[in-house]
């Protein structure tokens, strides 16, 4: 079965990609008939260009009840691998110039992959950007972290939209400092 009830725009010269698929009502949230907008799911797609080499691409499976599809993604360790990069090295333009940019989500994330157990995959790691050394690694991780502990409230609000439980968010962040330190001394 084919879904056919959506809206799709496409810019940034065919790089963003916006889906509005009106299907919240139908998979049980709460919707209010004072706004109608609330029944929307919005998906945004922003392509860009593989960047770095010696990453894995693998197949997976995803399945439901009446629906079933694969998808080409890259290597959970290399998905950690990206994220790390993320920390040491995102950025965003400020009118013409870059600044280095900060999204609390990385930090979380890079703590629950490796709480998972994946390894990150520093060949890939080396090639997204410029590292000599996993102790190079480790001891720009350490500063980012000390970073990231001056920025706790951005930290805490850039997590609030993906937890139901607000003291989820506060635990995390008051624990900030501990998870840090584990996070480095497990390398």
């Amino acid at each position: 079965m084919k879904y056919q009830d959506f809206e799709i725009k496409v810019s940034g010269k065919n790089r963003l990609i916006y889906l509005k698929f009106p299907i919240l009502e139908k998979i049980g949230f709460l919707v209010t008939k004072e706004k109608p907008t609330e029944n929307v799911l919005f998906l945004r797609i922003d392509l860009s260009e593989v960047s770095g080499s010696n990453f894995k691409e693998e197949i997976s499976l995803k399945s439901t009840y009446d629906f079933s599809f694969l998808i080409k993604r890259y290597s959970d360790s290399d998905i950690f691998s990206g994220k790390i990069a993320a920390i040491l090295s995102r950025e965003a333009f400020e009118g013409k110039e870059k600044k280095p940019r900060f999204k609390g989500r990385d930090y979380f994330d890079v703590f629950w992959l490796k709480e998972k157990g994946i390894k990150y995959n520093f060949d890939y790691l080396k090639t997204l950007i410029n590292l000599k050394s996993e102790k190079e690694m480790k001891n720009k991780l350490s500063k980012k972290f000390e970073e990231a502990k001056k920025k706790i409230n951005a930290l805490k609000q850039d997590l609030l939209p993906f937890f139901a439980e607000e003291s989820f968010v506060e635990n995390f962040v008051n624990n900030f400092d501990i998870l840090a330190k584990n996070f480095v001394a497990s390398f």
